[in-house]
Formats: structure tokens, C-alpha cells, sequence
């Protein structure tokens, strides 16, 4: 008898098998590699906006951050940190939760701000799904609410 030239089903299974392995263990490493990197792009995205922040209190009369009222939304954080040095693209990949003044220095005036930036498309058990910005630096958010 001539052996014929081909798979057999018991091959042709093993080989799906371990496809089917392979993409069960890199499907799940994938995504947590994207929300890191997506993380990460915000927080140098960050360094941009505390940055254009400090340039606009250097530039206001009584060193004051922009008011509550100017920042509440990506589109208006994008319209004050593109007017003071920085460049927000057109299309975020966070969105402004909160942002605050208060006084650091007992004196009544804002001299201080925080800012909470969540992280689209990344699960907030992802440490840094959520950012707070100040002027003291950027801090990730754990899951369980710290710094935040």
C-alpha cells in the first residue's frame, strides 16, 4: 500500500490544540501590555500639561492657576496647554475627571491644583487608570483610590 501525502485528524487536532493554547496565554498579555503603554503615553502627557500649567501661573498677575471654570473638559485643558507651550493632539486618550484649586499657603489665593486624568480603554483595577496631576508631580492612581 501507498502512503498518501497529508494531515492525518489526530495531527490536524493537535495542531489546533496548540494554537488554541498559544492565544489563550497571549491575548490576556497583550492587553495588559497595551493599557501599560497607553498609561504610560499619559503620564508623559502630563509632564506636558504641568508644564503649560506652570508657564500659565508665570504668566498670570498673581502667579494663579487657570480657573476652575477655564478647565473642564479635554477640549478646554487642550485650548490652555496648546496656548502655554504644550501640544494636546485633537484626540485624547484620557479625559479630565476633576480639576481643582486650593490654597497651599493660608494666604487666599489658589496657589495650587489637582488634577484627576482617567485613561480610556484601561481597566481601573490597572494601576494608573486614573492620574492625579499637581504641581508636586504625576501620581497613579492604585485600584484601591491611593494617592487619589
Amino acid at each position: 500500500m501507498a502512503k498518501t501525502a497529508g494531515f492525518t485528524l489526530i495531527e490536524l487536532l493537535i495542531v489546533v490544540f496548540i494554537i488554541g493554547v498559544l492565544v489563550t496565554v497571549i491575548v490576556p498579555l497583550f492587553s495588559t501590555y497595551r493599557a501599560r503603554s497607553r498609561v504610560t503615553q499619559v503620564v508623559a502627557t502630563s509632564e506636558a500639561i504641568r508644564t503649560a500649567l506652570t508657564s500659565y501661573a508665570a504668566d498670570s498677575q498673581w502667579n494663579t492657576y487657570p480657573p476652575t471654570a477655564a478647565i473642564t473638559d479635554f477640549s478646554s485643558l487642550r485650548l490652555v496647554v496648546n496656548t502655554y507651550g504644550g501640544s494636546l493632539p485633537e484626540n485624547a486618550i484620557f479625559a479630565v475627571n476633576h480639576y481643582a484649586l486650593y490654597d497651599s499657603s493660608s494666604d487666599t489665593q489658589a496657589h495650587a491644583y489637582s488634577m484627576r486624568l482617567v485613561v480610556d480603554g484601561v481597566s481601573d483595577s490597572t494601576p494608573g487608570a486614573q492620574l492625579l496631576v499637581t504641581p508636586q508631580g504625576v501620581f497613579k492612581c492604585t485600584p484601591t483610590g491611593n494617592p487619589c
